[in-house]
């Protein structure tokens, strides 16, 4: 079965139980597959066919989800694309992508599109052939009213394995994003890894704080929960506090987060406030977790957090088992999932010896849409080279030892120093830039550049940093050092 399919069949067994919960307000499997329905029929009135795309850009909320699977259901693509993105890289994703829908806020548009809309307060969709030419045709129609006045669809799209369902744009240091396609076979099969390699029991109750846009939260958060009869708690604009209250409150049994975040949980804990005694699966992902991090959870929330590892062109690969958790080491591999550790000719390293890890099996990607030169250079014969280095021990763990590709993790946020080094170097009056990466207690990693221009006592560094706002995101931002 496909995404869609096996939705609706979760839909037809478990009519009444909730499926979200967002806010104090509850939808169940009956209403979300009803909404999912009616949204794919408007999407066929508004002139979607199959294999178009729709790009998605919102915040946290049950319209991402109605969205995402309405796309899927008449095999459609769907295109995440991330709030914090200035309107300089949205250009570049839209540029790429062509998407003939756009499903925005309110807020977004406000601050982002290159056009004007008289808008109302809700969540919008925004369909247009020519969405980056101002003045071009242009709608605005709010999702629940699509979702109100469409009946439901009789039309039947039955997608296979390897019909791509989206392009999740990632880097991998060419200095341009790259959008992975994954297919339905994809999804299905690491959303089968992921329950077995986590060990999923179903049914249970899985906080949702990361942002959707990105693979890891929508995997385990989205796709998980919703195949194993499990409620989604979503939280829109996580805070500390916030998390603490869902937690007690709904009696929440998986977190899924990153080290940044478990960080920011913990100076912000009050063990007398809260219980936080339901929680018995804790994953983090999108980041090395470090050892005193992991220490001081274990010692205040009493939860033992769980490393795993992934990849948008792979989806999750490696995950700590329950029983033998190694919180230094990345993981065991994953149900489904084969791993190897190459050198630079492809052989395979023995135990202990460091290389490049390669990914093989069914939730590999397609590939890169529009890129093939750079599909050649990561799928090798049924390989994806993550360009990341790392070895295996005797007993199967994996560990990470370090980045082969340019690019490195800001608060857990992918970002591509070839892309930075790029843009300051297109500033009027920079020479040359050097990117250096700096280890930071909060962040993980922070960017430092060192910045050579032809004449240092006229160049205006508050330009720069303003060049730099429009056309990067705020985390991409390196501190800027002037060399003479």
């Amino acid at each position: 079965m496909n995404l869609v399919q096996v939705l609706e069949s979760q839909a037809k067994d478990w009519l009444g139980k909730l499926a979200i919960i967002e806010e104090g307000k509850e939808v169940t499997y009956r209403e979300l597959w009803q909404r999912v329905d009616r949204l794919a029929k408007a999407f066929l009135d508004l002139g979607i066919k199959e294999g178009d795309r729709i790009a998605i850009c919102l915040p946290n909320c049950q319209e991402y989800i109605y969205a995402f699977f309405a796309t899927l259901k008449i095999n459609a693509i769907a295109v995440p694309l991330k709030q914090s993105i200035t309107s300089y890289e949205l250009k570049t994703y839209l540029k790429d992508c062509q998407p003939l829908l756009l499903i925005t806020d309110r807020i977004f548009l406000k601050r982002m599109l290159p056009f004007d809309l008289a808008i109302e307060t809700g969540k919008f969709v925004i369909c247009s052939r020519h969405i980056l030419k101002k003045g071009a045709p242009k709608r605005s129609i709010r999702i629940n009213d699509l979702i109100k006045k469409t009946s439901g669809l009789e039309t039947t799209f039955p997608a296979d394995d390897s019909t791509v369902a989206s392009i999740n744009y990632t880097y991998r240091g060419y200095g341009y994003p790259l959008g992975a396609m994954l297919t339905h076979g994809n999804y299905r099969a690491g959303a089968e890894g992921y329950v077995h390699t986590v060990e999923i029991k179903g049914r249970e109750k899985t906080l949702l704080m990361l942002p959707m846009f990105h693979i890891f939260p929508f995997m385990g958060c989205i796709i998980v929960p919703l195949f194993t009869n499990g409620t989604i708690i979503i939280l829109r604009n996580p805070n500390h506090r916030m998390v603490f209250e869902e937690i007690d409150k709904n009696k929440i049994n998986v977190v899924i987060s990153v080290p940044v975040f478990y960080l920011n949980l913990l100076k912000n804990f009050n063990k007398t406030n809260f219980k936080l005694n339901t929680v018995s699966c804790i994953i983090s992902g999108g980041d090395i977790l470090p050892l005193d991090l992991f220490s001081s959870i274990k010692e205040n929330f009493r939860w033992e957090i769980r490393q795993g590892y992934g990849l948008t062109e792979c989806m999750p690969i490696v995950c700590n088992p329950i029983l033998g958790n190694r919180p230094e080491a990345l993981g065991k591999i994953g149900f489904g999932v084969k791993v190897k550790i190459v050198d630079e000719k492809g052989n395979e390293k023995k135990p202990g010896e460091i290389g490049e890890i390669v990914v093989g099996g069914p939730t590999v990607m397609k590939g890169y849409y529009n890129k093939p030169r750079e599909t050649e250079d990561v799928l090798k014969n049924g390989w994806c080279y993550s360009g990341d280095y790392g070895y295996f021990d005797e007993k199967g763990f994996l560990y990470f030892s370090g980045l082969k590709k340019q690019t490195t993790k800001v608060g857990s946020n992918m970002v591509d120093l070839v892309e930075v080094k790029n843009t300051i170097d297109h500033f009027l009056g920079v020479i040359k830039t050097k990117i250096n990466v700096m280890a930071d207690e909060i962040w993980g990693n922070v960017l430092n550049a060192e910045i050579y221009v032809k004449n240092p006592e006229k160049f205006n560094i508050r330009q720069l940093r303003s060049f730099l706002r429009d056309r990067l995101s705020s985390y991409k931002i390196p501190r800027l050092k002037i060399i003479n």
